[in-house]
């Protein structure tokens, strides 16, 4: 949002209740957005999850763990 020059309107105390709502429908939008997943397209949020379980698997040592790069 902010590299697209969104205005952010805040008050003493941080974020406005307005701004509040908008940065958490946009970061809800972009989980729920497709992405390219080993040949795929998926969610953000299933992408992230996949890399949880492959990362846990790693830290049990039962397998390398290759980290995931989002395409820009």
């Amino acid at each position: 949002m902010l590299n697209l020059a969104s205005d952010l309107d805040t008050t003493e105390h941080g974020l406005d209740t307005d701004t509040r709502h908008l940065l958490a429908r946009k970061v809800l939008e972009r989980l729920q957005a497709k992405t390219r997943y080993h040949g795929e397209q998926l969610p953000l949020q299933k992408v992230i999850e996949l890399q949880a379980q492959l990362l846990a698997r790693h830290i049990e040592g039962k397998e390398e763990y290759r980290c995931y790069v989002l395409p820009w």
